[in-house]
């Protein structure tokens, strides 16, 4: 392999897809069905070891995921407690990220790259982490015939050498980072808190702001159906102080001519109604009384009281005075001819 091919093969693994990887070699189905594996080695191993270039680029790229997928399944870190984070130096791609998983021997580093290639790509570190589950069920189950496949990937190490660091220089950097990557962490946590804090005082203000805002809106409305209800009292009250007012100057003017009316009537009285009450003290006190002959004094009594009802003055409290002298008069000769019928 030259260093046109290995390029094309680096484009190639991260151009294809998780489901054109299954289809290959029937690779899903012989997984499912976990039978043929050791067959798919071989082919595997034959497209990749190609000197005579019978197979395609993307062959050789689906053979060399197929391959890596089988290897790192055997060796498949599941769990690990304070695994070491990895920073990748240079140009990182699947191809350079499984060479890495395959050449480290650190487990602690082994899960880290494990966790850069979930990052890299979640359904191929997903794969393979099933792959690993499946196997690990498997009794007696061990590294398979993957020798060539181990060739090729040594191979591909004079073509891009790793240039992975190693030696304490190489920890004190890495702690280095680590301890500036805290500490920068910290002081945003301590940012954000404070931030936080803020908002959070300042929300209890509004919140305290908007409910005293609501309690005056509240007593607002409240003051505004308490004035619309007095404004429809008010208006309610002016009009009918103003039907009463109109009522009471139809009364007056109805008065004011009925008074002139009276006295008018008052005027023309002594002319018509004096020959009246000559002939009433004319008159015999029984027929003036409307008695007969069997009357006693008990039955003049009642009816001096029946006369004295009809024309007591109080009943002509809100009429002319004309009314009243009239009462008066007659009054006087209903009690004369009383005290005559009584004789």
């Amino acid at each position: 392999m030259n260093q046109g091919n290995y390029d094309q093969l680096r484009l190639d693994v991260e151009r294809q897809s998780l489901r054109s990887m299954k289809r290959f070699l029937d690779y899903a189905k012989r997984v499912r069905q976990e039978s043929g594996l050791d067959e798919l080695a071989q082919w595997v191993a034959r497209i990749l070891h190609d000197p005579e270039g019978v197979y395609a680029d993307d062959e050789r790229a689906l053979a060399f995921t197929v391959g890596a997928c089988e290897w790192l399944a055997r060796r498949w870190c599941q769990d690990m407690d304070g695994g070491a984070i990895i920073t990748v130096t240079g140009e990182v791609d699947k191809v350079r990220l499984i060479r890495l998983l395959i050449t480290e021997k650190d487990p602690a580093r082994q899960w880290g790259l494990q966790q850069a290639l979930h990052d890299l790509d979640g359904k191929l570190s997903g794969w393979i982490q099933q792959r690993a589950l499946q196997l690990a069920s498997v009794p007696g189950d061990t590294a398979g015939p993957d020798t060539l496949f181990e060739n090729f990937v040594e191979a591909l190490e004079q073509l891009d050498p790793l240039q992975q660091e190693s030696g304490l220089e190489h920890l004190e950097q890495e702690l280095a980072s680590e301890r500036q990557q805290k500490d920068r962490l910290r002081r945003e946590i301590e940012a954000v808190t404070e931030r936080a804090e803020r908002a959070v005082e300042r929300l209890e203000i509004l919140e305290e702001e908007a409910k005293g805002l609501r309690k005056t809106l509240r007593d607002e409305r409240d003051n505004g159906d308490k004035l619309r209800q007095e404004r429809s009292k008010r208006i309610q009250f002016e009009r009918d102080a103003r039907e009463a007012a109109s009522q009471l100057q139809r009364l007056k003017d109805e008065y004011v001519k009925l008074d002139q009316r009276l006295r008018e009537t008052v005027r023309r009285q002594p002319a018509t109604n004096q020959p009246l009450l000559d002939q009433l003290r004319q008159m015999a006190p029984a027929d003036l009384l409307g008695l007969d002959a069997r009357s006693d004094e008990q039955t003049v009594s009642q009816v001096r009281r029946r006369f004295a009802a009809v024309f007591h003055s109080d009943r002509t409290a809100h009429l002319p005075p004309w009314v009243a002298d009239l009462f008066d008069h007659l009054l006087g000769l209903v009690n004369a001819a009383c005290d005559r019928a009584r004789k």
